[in-house]
């Protein structure tokens, strides 16, 4: 079976239906031809519900997003769908059919989905960006035959559009959690049906990562696992652009075909430029440009020369400057996956455990009163690159990736000339979650995770790669989660084993001896409250945590010294923040999400401006939100309107802050241990906290000056109007019947790896 990608994703792929099936006859469906047409007009898909940047911030010069291919009218499923080695299409619980329209068609356009026979009699909501199709143009939405969509032309402008099919399950097909079907194909104005070929279904994937999460790479493992951005070709061909006056041009070709390839670069005014790649391989292409005049332009033509059924990246392009005085300054921002404030020395933590960080501190401001917006990855990190709470920019409450409706903080510092990279250490920062939307390059974590040691070594190769000019790093550290197994050095330095022998002491529970060792199923129990937290078994998590942080620390000692090797330490600004904390026993509880504790959602956040080398503490209180804000300030970017968050430092005190937890399709809450509701609400201001949930609600305060919060009576306010007050405040996800069948089987792994469920 071919598994498309390991979580869902929305697709917007090219299915060039016109000529399709005659090429895939000429030439073989086998050799991958299928995609799209002969090279022939460019189409450009501004992403699945986009459409082009604002004029203002279009500074871009490059065509990222562009494919040469040769249909008005591109659609193709999305990575939610898996096609058998039969050729029969599945998925469970939600898919898509994405469509880019270049230019309006003369008439109706149709979708047909055709079920297996252990697929019939199902039912299905059908919707179009969003909102439900009438029934006149689904048929009901049930598989009893055919599932036949008919899309008029008002509802295909050009643009962006996605299909949505959501089943539900009904009791006589609970069992049946897999929605099969024997083929699907599209019928366009005065054509016959064409069908999706199931063997094309790599090509499909790959230009499904570059439309829609703005990456495309080969592979989920080894080099290739580093994505980049960019402009396709489908099949050899060429096109010319009009690019600023610069020194050199930077690119990363990559070549999916089975032959090898030659990309070309040919400038006016200089010779050509071209590299060879091997097939299924990336390589590097740098051009010197000739001089010009500053205003002018160049035109520039790229080439590849390959065989048919290629797919052609030219990944990672980037005009390169000399620095300069007016230049913005360099911007690095580390995020500290399931890090507590009290675990680091700067924050009164175990002294010696992070001396790396502590002495970063010691040259930045360190801020006392920083609260994430969610209790778990996504959602957070989301609001750190948009600047929204997390039921705003709905990134893991109503939408399972980054909407592409959204400015985020690498798109809008790319537009400013910055070259961005970002390298994911935890599987919720995969690509597939569109958080990689505006990198340049983007590693994926292998598999479930990337150790801290391998992470920093694609840091380090990348700052040996990148050439001149302003940059933007994203590095997010995820050891600190949840299996606790730091190296030995770092386990001694934090006393691990001696906490490990205590668990073997007679009296306690045998599951945490288990649970050291590495027992899944003895964890999983201790998660659903079925294991007792004794005092020793507190002193071996505080310890095994700790030694996954020390760990951590060391790796920033290396990332900081690199960045002062290659210059970009002292004028960057540098922020390392955790996106939520972790639960270590308080109250019988571990893990995180679920709850918006303190310990979840008071999140250490040290910030470093440029040139700054005394350090100072703040008592402000601030939401990792304000970090969106306040880097685009700091490269000269206007922040857009309508934010949560607002710059650090701005004048005026901040009355408030607000974070949230709701349950969704990848986030599905099953552990009522844990869990308080399946949408809670949280809000903070310098003396007070509440969190509410639909019969329930939690407050707390603290002394005037104090940093620990003490349980407090909630008052007589009307816990109904609050919780009401939030809903207009953060939004109201919808309601929805998620299940664990809705996941694929590989998807329900990671989720399970990750303790999610």
């Amino acid at each position: 079976m071919i598994r498309l990608a390991p979580l869902r994703r929305t697709a917007c792929v090219m299915h060039g239906v016109a000529k399709w099936i005659g090429v895939a006859k000429s030439i073989g469906a086998a050799k991958w031809i299928g995609i799209v047409a002969w090279i022939g007009a460019v189409a450009w898909i501004g992403g699945c519900g986009g459409g082009a940047a604002p004029p203002e911030l279009a500074a871009d010069p490059f065509p990222r997003g562009l494919v040469v291919a040769g249909s008005d009218l591109v659609c193709a499923p999305s990575n939610a769908w898996q096609v058998d080695d039969a050729g029969t299409w599945s998925f469970r619980g939600v898919a898509e059919v994405a469509c880019g329209v270049v230019r309006t068609p003369p008439g109706d356009v149709v979708l047909a989905f055709a079920p297996a026979g252990d697929s019939r009699g199902f039912r299905f909501d059908v919707e179009w960006d969003g909102r439900p199709l009438a029934d006149a143009a689904t048929g009901g939405g049930r598989t009893d035959g055919t599932l036949r969509v008919v899309l008029g032309r008002e509802q295909l402008a050009a643009g962006g559009h996605v299909l949505r099919l959501t089943r539900h399950l009904e009791p006589d097909d609970a069992a049946r959690p897999d929605n099969r079907f024997d083929g699907l194909g599209i019928t366009l104005p005065g054509a016959a049906e064409a069908p999706f070929l199931a063997a094309a279904a790599e090509r499909y994937a790959y230009l499904a990562d570059l439309l829609v999460t703005g990456v495309t790479g080969t592979s989920a493992s080894g080099p290739a696992s580093l994505f980049t951005s960019g402009f396709l070709f489908a099949g050899p061909g060429s096109t010319e652009v009009e690019l600023p006056a610069a020194p050199s041009l930077h690119l990363r070709p990559e070549n999916l075909s089975a032959a090898p390839a030659r990309f070309t670069v040919e400038v006016e005014d200089a010779p050509a430029a071209s590299v060879e790649v091997a097939p299924r391989q990336r390589g590097e292409l740098i051009v010197a440009l000739p001089r010009r005049r500053a205003g002018q332009r160049l035109r520039v033509a790229f080439r590849v020369d390959g065989e048919p059924a290629g797919l052609y990246l030219w990944g990672a392009p980037r005009l390169a400057w000399p620095p300069s005085d007016d230049a913005p300054p360099p911007v690095v921002l580390i995020t500290l996956d399931t890090t507590r404030r009290d675990a680091l020395g700067a924050y009164g933590g175990p002294a010696g455990l992070t001396p790396y960080l502590d002495a970063f501190a010691a040259q930045a401001t360190v801020y006392d009163r920083a609260v994430s917006t969610a209790p778990w990855t996504l959602p957070a990190h989301a609001s750190m690159l948009t600047g929204l709470y997390a039921g705003r920019h709905g990134a893991g409450v109503s939408d399972p990736q980054l909407p592409r409706a959204l400015p985020s903080l690498p798109e809008l510092l790319r537009r400013r000339g910055y070259h961005t990279a970002g390298f994911a250490g935890g599987r919720l920062m995969d690509h597939d979650f569109a958080v990689s939307r505006g990198f340049d390059v983007y590693a994926d974590p292998e598999q479930f995770e990337t150790r801290g040691d391998r992470l920093t070594e694609q840091v380090l190769a990348e700052l040996m790669r990148q050439p001149a000019g302003p940059r933007f790093l994203l590095i997010n550290y995820f050891d600190a989660h949840e299996s606790y197994d730091a190296p030995p050095v770092f386990q001694q330095r934090a006393g691990v084993d001696a906490a490990r022998r205590a668990l073997a002491s007679p009296g306690e529970p045998p599951d945490w001896a288990r649970i050291a060792a590495g027992d899944r199923e003895a964890w999983r129990r201790a998660l659903e409250g079925q294991v007792p937290i004794t005092p020793a078994a507190r002193r071996w998590l505080r310890a095994a945590y700790g030694a996954e942080v020390a760990f951590v620390d060391q790796q920033l000692g290396v990332v900081f010294e690199a960045l002062r090797h290659h210059g970009l330490f002292d004028p960057a600004w540098i922020v390392v923040v955790a996106d939520h904390g972790e639960l270590l026993g308080e109250d019988g509880h571990l893990s995180h999400a679920y709850r918006l504790d303190p310990e979840l959602v008071d999140v250490p956040l040290l910030v470093k401006r440029p040139g700054q080398r005394r350090g100072e503490r703040s008592a402000a209180l601030v939401s990792v939100a304000d970090l969106f804000p306040t880097l685009l300030a700091a490269a000269g970017v206007a922040p857009p309107t309508g934010l949560d968050g607002r710059p650090l430092g701005a004048a005026g005190d901040r009355g408030r802050v607000f974070f949230e937890e709701h349950r969704s399709r990848v986030h599905l809450l099953p552990n009522a241990h844990l869990r308080l509701g399946y949408d809670v609400y949280g809000v903070e201001s310098l003396a007070a906290r509440r969190v509410l949930w639909d019969g329930g609600q939690q407050c707390a305060r603290r002394a005037e000056g104090g940093v620990a919060w003490q349980s407090a009576p909630c008052g007589e306010g009307d816990a109904g109007a609050a919780l009401e007050a939030l809903h207009k405040r953060l939004g109201r996800p919808a309601s929805g019947d998620y299940s664990a069948d809705d996941l694929s089987d590989e998807d329900r792994a990671a989720l399970t790896a990750l303790g999610y469920l």
